[in-house]
């Protein structure tokens, strides 16, 4: 099975360790405004891991931060690479089809590293658009892609993040040998947390 930069991020995790603990709870942060779907969308399905407890997540997540989301944008990934691609003037159908991917980009103004080490700004990619916000710009994207059906890809349930609202945010980050810019999203669900929430609270503290 073809393994690509994003996917070995999605399924990335480590042995788990910890006895104090806190079990997350489902919610997630529902912040967007979002308008009714005026272009076709279609849901995406990996089998992301998932983590029961703010250790587990501590754990699996390479870097940890709080910060406030300062702008929302997307941008076409090759899989193959892990970077943005800019050149659709000779874009190869086929290859597309198959490697390119739309993601949403957050630009986070960092308050506070809790593990790791980040700039004062990072971008977090998650994989997908977004179903009802700026869906023009990201129908463009994909047409100039080339790739097939041109329909918008959402992960059903994901995290909803809203420009100037702040978050924990849960990301892997790929050695700077690889030349990428941005962090990935540990999963759809589990990336961003509201800074006052308990889910928050349990992984800043599982941090120390």
């Amino acid at each position: 099975m073809k393994k690509t930069l994003l996917t070995l991020a999605i399924s990335f995790s480590l042995l788990l360790t910890g006895c104090h603990s806190s079990v997350l709870n489902d919610s997630r942060p529902d912040d967007l405004k979002t308008s009714d779907t005026d272009y076709p969308v279609k849901e995406l399905q990996y089998d992301w891991s998932y983590y029961n407890t703010s250790d587990e997540l501590t754990a699996a997540a390479t870097d940890i931060y709080s910060g406030t989301v300062t702008d929302i944008s997307f941008e076409i990934v090759d899989e193959m690479t892990g970077l943005y691609v800019h050149d659709f003037s000779s874009v190869d159908k086929e290859y597309a089809r198959k490697n390119y991917a739309l993601v949403t980009i957050y630009t986070v103004s960092v308050t506070k590293n809790h593990k790791g080490s980040s700039k004062t700004e990072m971008k977090v990619a998650n994989l997908g658009g977004i179903s009802g916000y700026r869906e023009e710009e990201q129908h463009d994207l994909l047409v100039l892609a080339g790739l097939d059906d041109n329909k918008i890809p959402v992960v059903k349930n994901g995290c909803s993040l809203a420009v100037g609202n702040e978050y924990v945010f849960c990301v892997f980050r790929f050695p700077e040998s690889y030349g990428l810019d941005y962090d990935h999203a540990i999963n759809p669900h589990q990336y961003a947390h509201k800074i006052d929430s308990s889910n928050a609270k349990a992984i800043i503290y599982s941090c120390k």
